[in-house]
C-alpha cells in the first residue's frame, strides 16, 4: 500500500467516523467538560504501512468564542469541520474561516497560530493526526 492510498484510507475512515458522530444521540459517549475547548480521543491505531506511525482520531469542541493557544503537531493533521465555524491560520498565512463540511490539512510541525470558534454557537471538528507512537499530539508553540 502506498502512502497516498494509506492517507485516502484514513480520510475514508474519518468520513465514516464523522457520520457516526453526527448521528450519535446527544450525550452518548460525550465527555462533558467546563473547558472552552474539549478534546475527545476517538481512536488510536498503528499504521503498519507507514513504518512506526500511528493515526489518532480526535473530536475537538470549541465553545462560542473559544480558542486554542498557538501550538504545533508532531505529524500531519487532516481536519474536517462537523459543526459551526472555525477560523484557522498556520504560520504567517491569512486566517481562513471553515464551515461545516469543509476541511484543511497541516504539515508536520507547522505553527497553528490561530484556532478559534468564529461563531456564537459551539463548533466541532474531527482531526486525524499521523504521528510517532510516543509523541504528544499537541505541543505548545515556542
Amino acid at each position: 500500500m502506498t502512502i497516498r492510498s494509506a492517507l485516502l484510507a484514513l480520510g475514508a475512515t474519518a468520513a465514516i467516523c464523522a457520520a457516526v458522530v453526527l448521528v450519535r444521540p446527544a450525550g452518548a459517549g460525550h465527555h462533558e467538560t467546563a473547558s472552552p475547548v474539549a478534546i475527545e480521543p476517538l481512536l488510536g491505531t498503528e499504521v503498519k504501512e507507514l513504518d512506526g506511525k500511528r493515526a489518532s482520531l480526535v473530536r475537538v469542541t470549541y465553545a462560542p468564542g473559544a480558542a486554542s493557544p498557538p501550538h504545533r503537531h508532531p505529524g500531519t493533521v487532516i481536519v474536517y469541520v462537523l459543526e459551526g465555524e472555525i477560523q484557522s491560520a498556520l504560520g504567517d498565512e491569512k486566517a481562513v474561516t471553515y464551515t461545516a463540511g469543509q476541511s484543511w490539512s497541516e504539515p508536520v510541525g507547522a505553527l497553528h497560530r490561530v484556532a478559534v470558534n468564529a461563531s456564537d454557537k459551539p463548533a466541532v471538528l474531527l482531526a486525524v493526526l499521523l504521528h510517532d507512537a510516543d509523541d504528544e499530539l499537541q505541543q505548545p508553540a515556542e
